[in-house]
């Protein structure tokens, strides 16, 4: 079971007017290696999904997994989502081989991304700057934005069967 994302696709390949039936001016998007989803009847599976103005992607297609899930409740668990300089923040805190867990998993599902490890009075935490980590846990992943102690698992997650729960 896969979640579609919405964005810009980058596909994969060299792509001509010609090749890709793109009309004359869409050229422009293809010189890049981008598409506005507008454009794009559909989406291969294995394309990464840009935001407009954003380095990192996402997966057009998010596997449900056992690291997605693992994720997930680690982000339930130990993660909030702050603004930082007027920029959206995602921070895990916990101990490092969890946080490089994360990390190794955050950066298949957004390739591009730079997460970085802070140490602070407290211990470590990973940081990811910008729109792509917040966008895959509450729009695609669908946890609800709220304070850290009111963080909640979304409702498709508590109906998952019990092997599958497990990993969360």
């Amino acid at each position: 079971r896969s979640i579609r994302a919405a964005g810009t696709y980058k596909p994969h390949g060299d792509y001509s007017p010609e090749h890709a039936g793109v009309h004359r001016h869409l050229w422009r998007y293809v010189r890049h290696n981008r598409f506005p989803l507008r454009h794009c009847p559909s989406i291969p599976d294995d394309s990464i999904v840009y935001f407009a103005k954003g380095r990192a992607g996402i997966l057009a297609q998010i596997p449900l997994d056992e690291e997605t899930l693992w994720l997930l409740g680690f982000y339930v668990a130990e993660g909030c989502t702050a603004r930082h300089a007027d920029r959206p923040v995602v921070i895990l805190s916990s101990d490092t081989p969890y946080l490089e867990k994360a990390s190794r998993i955050l950066q298949r599902l957004l390739p591009g991304i730079q997460p970085r490890m802070v140490r602070h009075a407290q211990g470590w935490s990973l940081r990811i700057n910008g729109r792509s980590a917040p966008y895959l846990l509450h729009s695609v992943l669908g946890i609800p934005m709220a304070k850290a102690r009111q963080k909640r698992l979304p409702d498709w997650v508590l109906a998952l069967p019990n092997e599958r729960l497990r990993h969360v």
